[in-house]
């Protein structure tokens, strides 16, 4: 299955997740008295989200300035390979949140946005969870120079999503990120 063309009862399944993204939540409290949301679409296999060939997938936990909890189903690129890959060629994320790079140690590299045919928003995440910086990244024209986007500082997992999305995943100053992996 190709990751950009999904059948159609999969962008039907996907279109009624967003709906329900939009309007419905449970709420519940953790030891820190915070409220927690459970997002509809943070069981990956239960809503029918494939994980395309050479990706991986797992649930981004976005913990926001007020304490507010919020899961979502990302894709995970935890090798070389994905990591080089990406979203390239991607023009929907079809229901995923975006796509969580993850790096073994620390590292500065730079992104860019070869290929890529969506604007994207790439956070730089510290190995506590912190944001280190945000991008705003832009597609760059066939056979024209991409421009690298550099973190703010080192990081061990980059987080790319739709630019404009980073308020819905409640991404912003004071958040912080883990991401837990799905093991098939």
């Amino acid at each position: 299955m190709s990751f950009v063309r999904l059948p159609k009862r999969f962008a039907a399944v996907l279109l009624a997740t967003a709906v329900l993204a939009g309007a419905c939540s449970a709420g519940g409290g953790d030891s820190a008295g915070s409220a927690e949301t459970e997002t509809p679409d943070a069981e990956v296999g239960a809503i029918g989200l494939e994980v395309p060939e050479g990706f991986g997938s797992g649930t981004l936990t976005v913990r926001d300035s007020s304490g507010e909890t919020l899961r979502w189903p990302v894709l995970v690129a935890a090798d070389r390979e994905s990591r080089r890959r990406g979203l390239m060629g991607v023009t929907d994320l079809g229901g995923w949140a975006g796509m969580a790079f993850v790096f073994d140690t620390d590292v500065t590299n730079s992104f860019w946005m070869k290929d890529t045919l969506i604007p994207l928003t790439v956070v730089y995440v510290n190995g506590d969870g912190a944001v280190v910086s945000t991008s705003d990244m832009e597609p760059c024209a066939p056979g024209t120079a991409c421009p690298a986007y550099a973190p703010g500082g080192p990081y061990r997992m980059a987080f790319e999503a739709v630019q404009g999305d980073l308020d819905r995943l409640g991404i912003g100053t004071g958040a912080i990120l883990s991401l837990e992996t799905t093991t098939d």
